[in-house]
């Protein structure tokens, strides 16, 4: 699996459409808006770099609003926790004082929704309810 970051200066007062949008395009699995030079910050995760490159320049940096992008591709990933051992698909579990009731995984995203919620996960995009 290759992941990279894609770095995006947009249009004013289009942050939060935009980042929307992005979320529905297969291969973005998160977007985050932020401080600095950058307005927002999409992670891709995709399985060749053809995908990547069809995905940054035709899907996200063409897109209506985008003014500019940069791209980081991650060579490797280092995490305090390994969050694949704290999701067990397909049962009721614990994590944190939260409750997931259930999890969708489509195709090469995860989408975490559950009944009731109360909190979104900070560590990924898991909705969690308070038990």
């Amino acid at each position: 699996m290759i992941t990279a970051l894609v770095l995006m200066n947009v249009e004013p007062g289009r942050v939060r459409s935009l980042a929307e949008e992005l979320l529905a395009i297969d291969g973005v699995t998160e977007c985050y808006s932020v401080a600095g030079p950058y307005d927002l910050v999409a992670v891709v995760r995709v399985r060749e770099h053809d995908q990547l490159s069809d995905l940054v320049t035709e899907r996200i940096a063409s897109h209506a609003g985008i003014n500019a992008t940069e791209t980081l591709i991650a060579f490797r990933a280092f995490a305090k926790r390994d969050l694949g051992m704290v999701w067990d698909i397909g049962r009721r579990l614990m994590f944190d004082g939260f409750t997931l009731d259930r999890i969708d995984v489509p195709e090469a995203t995860l989408r975490y929704a559950t009944a009731g919620t109360d909190r979104r996960c900070s560590c990924c995009t898991a909705i969690r309810k308070r038990t």
